[in-house]
């Protein structure tokens, strides 16, 4: 039966139509796009789950490192003291980073590798309530965690970074007041945003109010103020003030700066230019056809003409009415040719001119035929580079047929049209209206109607490069940036002037500085120029350059400034003094770059490069007699960022020495730098590897120093005490710690990944049984355990007493469920050694 009614359901569906080959191919079309379809989708979806998962250990990473650093003694966590610090430069914007007491870490997992860099500053809050990075100095009582991790996705380099604050906790607030009015010392008006700093620290800052009121929290103790504003000359004034003590009255007056202007002219040259053209001499009543074109090179390097004989800028020309542009075939005199800097280049139709009844040889010769092709033609005449292509000069002029095809602004013209016999065109030497011979010629206003006269008959007879004229114009410098270090100055842009006294069309400036003598900067693009020694008298208008500056004008009478040299730096200046103003001699100012020494009046200009540039005053403690201190500062191209003035109190180094039994040295513990006088913390250091710590920039005055130590360790003796002299380093003896601590560090891992939380780490001399030991009143009779939990990173780090004799083991446990059940899993390592001040690493635990 059951094969009848297979036969029967066999044959009722035979009679259904079956799939053509088409309807086939379609059908798997149709199964392969949505098969393709899904694998894209799957693809993509990895993909993104490998993003998500690289950006998730990432993130657990710079929060397990973020924590492991938040778990020391603030006193522990010292901050970056590299200036500037060093930086990761494989991505942009690079990321600073310690290198010293924090290094970066790799890590790998998962199959990628992470990359961890800290950063740490002492921070300070401003008046307005915002939060500011200091450069290394005195600790304010907070400091800021940055931590970046980097990591490989794609080719691509990838970050995430975590900020965190810490405070001190034992920090004492300030427990004094200094309050005080700044006035403008001629109207005995209030100066509105009034800076009022405490040059010992830099944390303590206050800015005027509109009634010009100022007031500052502080620890008791004695300082110097330092005072500014823009537009006035900056003052200092010392200050002595007791516990409790509310100082009023502390009153500055400000003398405003008095003003003048300096005012001149900016050009610059970057190629030869057409400077004279002749397309036929009479000399004698039955001359030879002589025609010559001169150029002359304003740059301040050779401009390379030719190679080896092959040309490597064209003479190329077009009349009106032609299609094609041509070139003139030139023999070179000398094959490998160049025009020298503010010299001449001849380029003639015979090697030797007779012109003016002299004889000048041409540097390079050649047939003149076809640019002369009738000389009273509208005729364009270029100056074009042969590797670009690149049109360096053109002058065209009109002729009896018209205008030429191409020419800079406006064509030459004269009343007789076209460039006639015995007639030149001769470029001119500056605005002046009156041509001067014996002047480069090099006026370039891209205009051929202004920058040449027509000569008729020819009186400026031509020049080679043997012959060298003094410079000064060229090209208008419109847009270049003009700046000075006066620190009252706004900076000026040059701009196109055509109505000053005995000049026509260039660029000029007028900056409005203070009086007194300073260093201008012009800048455009990557070329700038520095002129020093420009003195400024109240009231008046110095020109520049001239005669009395660094350098001195071209010429007597041309105020012209040449950009020339290239940069993409910008400029930061100022004044280093010590409290009563006076000039350091030799004192030492640094961008993290480069030392300089500070001129006789204590004033320093630096050339930098651009962005937020840390300048300090007295690195490394140079100068032992003195403190050293920091700003960080923007640095824009090609401007000067001026005012920025350091007032370095008096001060000196401790140093000390750390032992864990009274004769081997104990590395890893901190000190800090007590001021006995305000309590406040000055410096801190961690002993090195040979036990020695050194405690820098400490102003003068008589210190408490105190080792920072964990509980159980004891320390003798408790501190140690010394009075600071001027420049000098003291000794202030040995600390010696018992029971110090060393660290164990090691990976937590299921499966090879990381294990981000939940894992109980355990240290101690004990052997412990399967289960975590339970806490009861033996506990505290049986021996030490040492306890903490895994960090979000996958690792741990916990700190044991050190010891010679005692072996230590290592057990963790990590919860599992099976079945519903919560149990422990434990992994162990036995046997391992600690050693007093140093770290016990890769003790791992894998499940």
């Amino acid at each position: 039966m059951s094969k009848n009614i297979k036969t029967k359901y066999l044959s009722g569906i035979t009679g259904i139509r079956g799939l053509t080959l088409a309807e086939v191919m379609i059908a798997v079309a149709i199964v392969s796009i949505a098969f393709l379809a899904l694998v894209s989708g799957f693809i993509y979806m990895t993909k993104a789950l490998d993003v998500s998962r690289a950006s998730s250990i990432a993130n657990n990473i710079a929060q397990g490192k973020i924590e492991k650093i938040k778990n020391l003694d603030y006193y522990r966590i010292i901050t970056t003291t590299s200036v500037p610090p060093n930086y990761y430069t494989e991505i942009d914007p690079p990321i600073p980073y310690d290198n010293g007491y924090f290094p970066p870490e790799e890590i790998e997992m998962r199959g990628l590798s992470f990359k961890t860099f800290t950063y740490i500053q002492s921070v300070v809050e401003k008046p307005d309530g915002s939060i500011e990075e200091l450069p290394p100095g005195d600790d304010t009582g907070m400091k800021l965690i940055t931590t970046t991790v980097v990591w490989g996705e794609e080719g691509n380099k990838k970050k995430i970074k975590l900020k965190n604050m810490v405070s001190n906790p034992d920090m004492v607030s300030t427990d004094a007041l200094i309050n005080g009015t700044v006035t403008d010392a001629a109207t005995s008006l209030p100066i509105t945003e009034a800076v009022v700093n405490v040059a010992e620290n830099m944390g303590w800052t206050d800015i005027t109010d509109s009634n010009g009121n100022y007031g500052l929290s502080v620890f008791r103790g004695s300082y110097f103020l330092t005072v500014s504003a823009i537009g006035y000359y900056t003052s200092n004034i010392s200050v002595s003030i007791t516990s409790g003590q509310t100082l009023d009255g502390i009153d500055v007056a400000l003398s405003p700066m008095v003003s003048g202007s300096i005012m001149g002219m900016v050009w610059i040259n970057d190629h030869p230019v057409i400077s004279q053209v002749v397309m036929s001499t009479q000399t004698t009543p039955n001359p030879p056809v002589e025609r010559y074109i001169e150029l002359y090179n304003p740059t301040t390097y050779y401009y390379k003409i030719a190679s080896g004989g092959v040309t490597m800028v064209d003479i190329v020309y077009q009349h009106i009415g032609e299609v094609d542009i041509s070139s003139i075939a030139l023999t070179y005199v000398v094959a490998n040719s160049s025009i020298p800097p503010e010299s001449y280049y001849l380029i003639a139709s015979t090697p030797n001119l007779t012109v003016c009844n002299d004889i000048t040889p041409a540097d390079a010769y050649g047939d003149f035929t076809g640019v002369c092709g009738g000389y009273l033609k509208a005729t364009s005449l270029g100056l074009r580079r042969r590797s670009d292509n690149k049109m360096l000069d053109i002058v065209g002029w009109n002729g009896t047929d018209g205008a030429p095809p191409w020419f800079e602004d406006t064509p030459v013209s004269d009343i007789n049209l076209g460039l006639d016999t015995d007639e030149q065109f001769v470029r001119r030497t500056s605005p002046a209206p009156i041509f001067a011979d014996g002047l480069g010629r090099a006026y370039d206003t891209d205009d051929n109607s202004v920058d040449f006269i027509r000569e008729y008959p020819i009186i400026y007879g031509p020049k080679n490069t043997s012959e060298e004229e003094t410079l000064v114009s060229g090209t208008p410098c419109y847009g270049a940036i003009v700046s000075a270090n006066d620190g009252y100055s706004t900076p000026d842009t040059a701009s196109e002037v055509t109505d000053y006294p005995t000049f026509s069309v260039f660029a000029g400036f007028e900056l409005i500085s203070s009086t007194g003598t300073w260093s201008v900067i012009f800048a455009s693009g990557p070329c700038f120029f520095q002129v020093s020694g420009v003195v400024v008298t109240p009231g008046a208008t110095t020109y520049i350059q001239n005669a009395d500056t660094d350098p001195e004008w071209p010429e007597p009478n041309y105020y012209s400034v040449f950009l020339s040299s290239q940069t993409d730096d910008g400029f930061v200046s100022g004044r280093i003094t010590d409290g009563n103003g006076n000039p350091i001699p030799s004192m030492t100012v640094s961008d993290g770059l480069t030392d300089y020494t500070v001129n006789g009046d204590g004033n320093y200009f630096i050339q930098t490069s651009t962005g937020l540039r840390t300048i300090t005053a007295n690195p490394d403690n140079d100068n032992k007699s003195y403190i050293s201190l920091s700003s960080n500062v923007f640095i824009y191209s090609g401007q000067i960022t001026s005012d920025i003035n350091f007032v370095l109190p008096y001060g000196g180094q401790i140093k000390g020495f750390i032992t864990m039994d009274g004769a081997n040295a104990l590395p890893g513990i901190a000190v800090v730098a007590i001021d006995e006088a305000t309590e406040a913390s000055h410096g801190q250091d961690v002993s090195n590897n040979d036990g020695i710590f050194t405690l820098i920039n400490l102003s003068t005055g008589a210190y408490r120093i105190e080792s920072i130590i964990d509980s159980g360790e004891t320390s003798e003796p408790e501190f140690l005490t010394g009075d600071l002299d001027i420049g000098e380093v003291l000794h202030v003896g040995t600390f010696t710690i018992t029971g110090a601590y060393g660290t164990v560090t090691g990976s937590l891992t299921y499966d090879d990944d990381p294990i981000g939380t939940g894992v109980l780490i355990m240290v101690t001399s004990e052997v412990l049984s399967d289960d975590p030991p339970a806490l009861s009143s033996a506990t505290l009779t049986e021996d030490a355990r040492y306890c903490t939990s895994g960090l979000a990173d996958g690792t741990y780090s916990l700190q044991v007493r050190g010891s010679t004799t005692t072996t230590y083991n290592v057990y963790g446990w990590y919860p599992t469920m099976t079945d519903g059940i919560s149990y422990y899993s434990r992994q162990e390592y036995l046997g391992i050694t600690v050693t007093a001040g140093q770290e016990t690493p890769d003790i791992n635990l894998a499940w």
